[in-house]
């Protein structure tokens, strides 16, 4: 019993030992720890330095640009049609879609067969028509010759009884001899009103024949139209987008044969807001994209603008052409959505800044700076402002042409502070050892080590 008594307090005391050994341990280091964290000097270049990019400013005639959206078509574009009825022949190589035919080139023949029996015939009975009609102008002109004789044996039949009446009064002549004279005239009278309606008649007949006349060649001119429209030509320099006709189908007047479409000319409809309108007008620059990240494919002018507003979407529409400088295909093709920069208002004497100088209504501008990646203080602008776009804002009074403004960690500045100086510059050694360090909003310098000491 005392053995094991005495084993047992054994081993409390060392565990009361070794606790005791833990604990005296851990404060001693706690309080060198301590010592050291009093004794370690404050490094002022552990604070830590603002790195800030500066835009300079320049007074200028600000140009606004609006980003806008719109599609595209062809001014000209055509679903050429049979006119004539018929089967088609043979269709021209170049008709196949995608290519492009001249414009007059020929492209698709029709049977003429038919065509041609009705031009012979309708020669045929122009040719006796017109022969007719010569057959009554010569009759006319006879009938003419011998009214214009029957007149003149009538008048002097006349004055033969008028001299006789004279006679029979002074008694040099019978009045049987009157008598005989008179008849004479009535004669010649009924000769001269017989040659006259002959006349008329035959001037109906010549109307007549005249008006076959021109019928026949009104006809024989529609037969040779249509001859000329079996040859199907295309109306207009262009690329083919359909094609249907076939060779040996048969064609009515209507019958689509192909399509073509005219790219030489591109009319671009861009849609900008009712709130723009007055501001884009016609002669203003466009430039139009396919991408908003791809490359300029046109720049021109605005050559409409929509007379009113469609109240539905609350938009208008400006118009610009777009031609081709080949003569043959525009840069933007039809039936594409484009990305456009219209130019709008333009702002006379202004200085633009971005809108990441503004801290709520403040701009910070850097001052005393000796160049780039110098120290600057920072001192605090508020401008009044004449115009809020969506990238700048338009300031014309409260800054001096060439200062700085800060563009970058404006919230980290305020007036007074003292900040490095980056300038941005499109290429060079500069800016390629800058840029790792302008991502971060602060650039520490490291902190030196510290060595102990007591006291």
């Amino acid at each position: 019993m005392a053995e094991r008594f005495v084993t047992r307090l054994l081993r409390a005391l060392v565990s009361i030992l070794l606790t005791a050994a833990i604990l005296g341990g851990g404060y001693v280091g706690m309080e060198a720890l301590s010592r050291l964290k009093r004794e370690a000097p404050r490094d002022q270049s552990a604070l830590p330095e603002i790195i800030v990019e500066v835009q300079r400013l320049h007074r200028q005639d600000y140009v606004e640009w609006l980003l806008a959206y719109g599609v595209s078509r062809a001014k000209r574009e055509s679903s050429v049609a049979a006119e004539v009825a018929g089967k088609i022949e043979r269709v021209a190589v170049e008709l196949d879609p995608g290519s492009y035919v001249q414009a007059g080139q020929e492209v698709v023949w029709i049977d003429d067969t038919d065509l041609r029996q009705q031009e012979r015939a309708t020669l045929a009975r122009l040719e006796q028509a017109r022969a007719r009609y010569e057959r009554l102008k010569s009759t006319l002109r006879g009938v003419e010759k011998n009214l214009a004789l029957a007149r003149l044996e009538l008048e002097t039949a006349q004055r033969q009884l008028d001299r006789l009446q004279e006679a029979v009064r002074r008694g040099a002549a019978s009045p049987s001899d009157v008598d005989a004279q008179l008849l004479a005239v009535r004669a010649r009278e009924r000769a001269v009103l017989d040659l006259e309606n002959q006349r008329e008649a035959i001037e109906r007949d010549l109307e007549g024949a005249r008006a076959e006349v021109d019928a026949t060649e009104a006809t024989l001119a529609q037969v040779r139209e249509n001859l000329a429209r079996t040859v199907v030509r295309a109306p207009y320099g262009g690329y083919v987008v359909e094609r249907f006709a076939q060779p040996g189908q048969y064609v009515a007047p209507g019958t689509v044969m192909f399509r073509l479409v005219d790219r030489s000319i591109v009319e671009v409809s861009v849609a900008l807001p009712a709130g723009r309108y007055g501001q884009v007008k016609p002669g203003n620059s466009i430039e139009l994209r396919i991408r908003e990240d791809g490359p300029v494919l046109w720049s021109g002018q605005i050559s409409r603008v929509a007379p009113t507003v469609d109240p539905s979407s609350r938009m208008f529409h400006v118009y610009a052409d777009v031609t081709a400088p080949d003569g043959r295909e525009a840069p933007i093709p039809p039936g594409a959505f484009v990305v456009a920069n219209v130019q709008a208002r333009t702002f006379q004497g202004v200085f633009a800044i971005p809108r990441t100088a503004f801290l709520e209504n403040r701009v910070y501008v850097v001052k005393s700076t000796a160049g780039d990646g110098e120290l600057g203080v920072i001192e605090e602008r508020i401008p009044k402002v004449v115009e809020f776009l969506p990238d700048v804002v338009l300031v014309r009074e409260g800054f001096a042409d060439g200062e700085e403004v800060v563009v970058t960690n404006v919230d980290l500045v305020a007036d007074g502070v003292t900040v490095r100086v980056y300038r941005p510059e499109p290429h060079g050694a500069q800016a390629e050892a800058w840029r790792p360090l302008i991502g971060r909003l602060v650039r520490h310098r490291p902190i030196p080590t510290v060595s102990g000491g007591s006291g």
